[in-house]
Order: C-alpha cells, then sequence, then structure tokens
C-alpha cells in the first residue's frame, strides 16, 4: 500500500536526521570543552595575590529528561560529579595558585574524562539509533506479510462466494425441478383415482384396458416416486454443501477480521515509534541548549 511506502521513506528520513543532530551535538561538545579549560587555566595561573574569594556553591543542574537512562555509563557520571566538586574546591580555596605542572594535570584529567563521557554518549546514541532501525524493520515485514495474507484471504473468500452462488443456483434449480415433479405426482394421482371409480362401472376389455392403464400409472408413479425421493437426497446434499461452504465463508470472513485488527495494531506501532524518535529529536534540542548554557557560566566565572 502506498501510505506504508510513505510511512517508511519518513522513518529513514527521521533516522538520517537523528544521526546528523547527534554528530553535531558531539561535535560542537569538542570544540566547546577546550575553550572552556583555556579559560580556567588562565584564573588558575594568575601571578597577582589571591583576593578573598566568596565561596562558590555547586551550581544547579537543570533536569534533564534522558530517553533511555538505564543505559548511560554509572561510572561516567561519577567521575563528572567529582571533577565538577575539586573544581568548586579549588575555586573556592584561598591559597596560593598551583603550579602550572598541576595545573596542566587536572586539564588531561577533566579532557579524558570529557573524552570518555563524549564517547559514552556517542555510543548511546549509536545503539538507539541502531535498536530503532531494527524495531522499524521488523515491523515494516510484519506489515507486508500480513498485507499479503489479507490479499490471499481476500482471494480465497471471493472463490469461496463464487462458488457458494454457483451451487445456490444449482439448489434453485433442482427445487424448481421437485415442484414440478410433485405437481405431476399430484395430477397423476388424482387420474389413478378417477380411473380407479370408473373401473367399476367398466366391463370386459374396457376392464382389461383400464387395468392395463392402472398398471401404467402405476409403474409411472413408482418411477416418479423413486425420482422424486433421488431428488430429494440430491437437494439434501446441496444444502450439507451449501452450509458447509458458509461456514468456511464466515471463518474466512473472521481471520480476515482478525488480520486486519493486527495490522490497525502494527500502524500504532509505527505511530509510537515515530512519536519516540520526535521525543528523541526534541531531547537532543534540549541537550544543545543546555551545553549553551553551561557555557555561559564557565564564561561567568572567567
Amino acid at each position: 500500500m502506498s501510505w506504508i511506502s510513505g510511512f517508511a521513506d519518513k522513518a529513514e528520513q527521521l533516522l538520517i536526521k537523528i544521526d546528523q543532530n547527534a554528530a553535531d551535538k558531539l561535535q560542537k561538545k569538542k570544540a566547546v570543552k577546550p575553550v572552556e579549560e583555556a579559560r580556567l587555566t588562565e584564573v588558575t595561573t594568575d601571578p597577582t595575590p589571591p583576593l578573598q574569594r566568596h565561596k562558590l556553591s555547586p551550581p544547579p543542574s537543570p533536569a534533564k529528561k534522558s530517553l533511555l537512562p538505564q543505559v548511560k555509563s554509572v561510572s561516567v557520571m561519577v567521575n563528572q560529579s567529582q571533577e565538577e566538586e575539586k573544581l568548586i574546591e579549588f575555586l573556592n580555596d584561598n591559597s596560593k595558585p598551583a603550579t602550572q605542572t598541576e595545573e596542566n594535570g587536572m586539564d588531561n584529567v577533566s579532557s579524558d574524562s570529557s573524552s570518555s563521557q563524549l564517547e559514552a554518549e556517542k555510543q548511546m546514541l549509536k545503539n538507539e539509533v541502531r535498536v530503532l532501525n531494527n524495531e522499524l524493520s521488523l515491523l515494516l515485514h510484519r506489515t507486508r506479510a500480513a498485507e499479503r495474507e489479507a490479499e490471499n484471504l481476500k482471494a480465497e473468500l471471493q472463490g469461496a462466494e463464487t462458488s457458494r452462488l454457483s451451487m445456490q443456483d444449482q439448489m434453485n434449480k433442482l427445487m424448481s425441478q421437485l415442484n414440478t415433479l410433485q405437481h405431476q405426482h399430484q395430477t397423476l394421482t388424482t387420474e389413478n383415482r378417477q380411473l380407479e371409480e370408473q373401473k367399476e362401472s367398466v366391463a370386459g376389455e374396457q376392464v382389461q384396458v383400464l387395468q392395463d392403464q392402472i398398471q401404467t400409472l402405476q409403474d409411472q408413479h413408482v418411477s416418479l416416486t423413486e425420482s422424486l425421493q433421488a431428488q430429494e437426497r440430491q437437494s439434501g446434499r446441496l444444502e450439507s454443501a451449501r452450509q458447509q461452504q458458509q461456514l468456511e465463508c464466515d471463518s474466512l470472513t473472521q481471520q480476515l477480521t482478525q488480520l486486519r485488527a493486527e495490522l490497525d495494531q502494527y500502524r500504532a506501532r509505527a505511530q509510537r515509534t515515530l512519536s519516540d524518535k520526535e521525543a528523541l529529536i526534541t531531547q537532543l534540542r534540549a541537550s544543545n541548549s543546555d551545553a549553551s548554557v553551561e557555557t555561559s557560566f564557565q564564561t561567568e566565572l572567567a
């Protein structure tokens, strides 16, 4: 169906945009970190006598809704928290600035931790995109299989309906023949009764002729009776076959309804998948905004 093909194209375009946004986000973070470290180095290597600094408290971290919190590495979060505490203690320290060697060591640790965090976030985004790709491919495959099965069932249902109509026509013809035979039987029965009434008043050869006619009529009556019984049996068989065909038609109709319901479920799951991807894009945009806020805060400290 055309709407499924369009849906698949949109999903692929959305995945490509997610990959591009994730790559842009990682590149921006890598570009921002060296600038922040350079500014911190300039603050700590000031040769002037230390001034009285106000105690700084840790900056409030904005509440971020992670798309997959269970996937994020706990060790990376602990390292980041420790680095922030060390940085705050260093800024609150009233003693003389540290030497250039200590500053370089702190910069290297911060750079390594930031790189590890960026790599972990990058791997997490890649895993999420890969999982979404697999789910979407499986969903499209099941949808197409369900459509093919629905088409096959529809063709079988049409064939069964054609067969049922043909059998219905045959049964109608047999019922018409049965009515004709019943009418003939009634007519012959009436004539037979009339001949039997006339037999008593007819003598001699007429009696013999009448008896022969009666015998002939009786033979015809027996033959017609047997034919009528055979037609009734055949009509019964056709009725049973018609009922069986009707049951099969009902079963096929029920299967088709079930397949349509499954197709609607697959369609709803696909819609939820698209919603999840849109939420991921929103999260990435929010992360970019949070990175801008952090850069502004570091600039004020410098």
